[in-house]
């Protein structure tokens, strides 16, 4: 009697592991590049392992632009910078981010981009979610540590390009002056401003996120915002802003394109629905 009772809790323990695996799966991503696994969400931190081009890791969560992973061949769990990272499925997790304020009085968060696919979960007016990209009439955003969907039509982007007035302006950890500096931006730089409050922008900072005072910033249009330019040979559109990244596909020569930004010698372009990257210098 006592070990049929035995056989029957081991069984039932067995198929309570098996769901509670099952309801814990994260999305799989993959690395693009060698990259440091790190303890922490910061370059500071210890090195614990190292991800291999091509190696695969279970995502378990974001903090600003790092992602939480458990590394498939190792075990060993840390966190590694998005821009290094795509989803198994192919979708960049360092993407280009903006930030959308839903516009909606309640919205669903769907698994897929359209109604057919089922409610993760809800956000309301003014709430502000980090989208990665827009396709087909639809954001794919982070949601609980994980992607979700939500109609571009309820949704407003409300990122920033803002530029220094002050001589030199504190970053900031938190919204305030009592928060510690964690860097300077000197007068004439432009930052990326995700998020506000009545006097302090959220921007993009290093590897993560700071806060600078409103009264010493301004909004700024963003530079090529606006322009199109021509293509003067067959030209690669990248994932990320470099020829190392993956092609999205290619611009004939003499194509005309809209672009929203350069950075760094690349001018940002929508292709297919999606955020990509030509080389300025293939361009007039």
């Amino acid at each position: 009697m006592l070990r049929t009772k035995m056989m029957k809790y081991a069984a039932a323990a067995a198929v309570s592991t098996v769901v509670a695996c099952a309801g814990a799966h994260a999305a799989d991503v993959v690395s693009v590049t060698d990259v440091n696994v790190r303890s922490g969400p910061d370059n500071a931190c210890a090195v614990v392992t190292v991800m291999r081009k091509g190696a695969s890791a279970e995502k378990l969560g974001n903090s600003g632009n790092w992602v939480k992973v458990k590394v498939k061949n190792s075990g060993k769990t840390g966190y590694v910078y998005g821009r290094y990272l795509k989803d198994a499925a192919g979708a960049k997790t360092g993407a280009e981010k903006k930030t959308v304020s839903i516009t909606a009085s309640s919205l669903h968060v769907r698994s897929g981009p359209g109604t057919k696919y089922s409610t993760l979960g809800y956000l309301k007016k003014g709430d502000q979610a980090v989208a990665v990209e827009l396709s087909g009439g639809w954001y794919k955003i982070e949601y609980k540590g994980k992607y979700g969907y939500i109609s571009s039509k309820y949704a407003k982007d409300v990122t920033k390009t803002v530029e220094i007035t002050a001589s030199s302006l504190n970053v900031r950890s938190g919204p305030g002056t009592t928060y510690p500096s964690i860097g300077l931006l000197k007068k004439g730089k432009t930052a990326t401003a995700v998020a506000e409050t009545a006097d302090w922008y959220k921007i993009e900072y290093k590897d993560g996120y700071g806060y600078i005072s409103k009264t010493y910033a301004k909004v700024v249009t963003p530079p090529a915002a606006g322009k199109t330019v021509t293509v003067t040979a067959n030209l690669h559109v990248r994932s990320d802003p470099g020829k190392q990244y993956a092609s999205l596909g290619i611009l004939k020569k003499n194509s005309t394109v809209s672009v929203s930004g350069k950075k760094n010698g690349w001018y940002t372009i929508q292709y297919n629905g999606k955020t990509g990257y030509i080389s300025a210098k293939y361009t007039k």
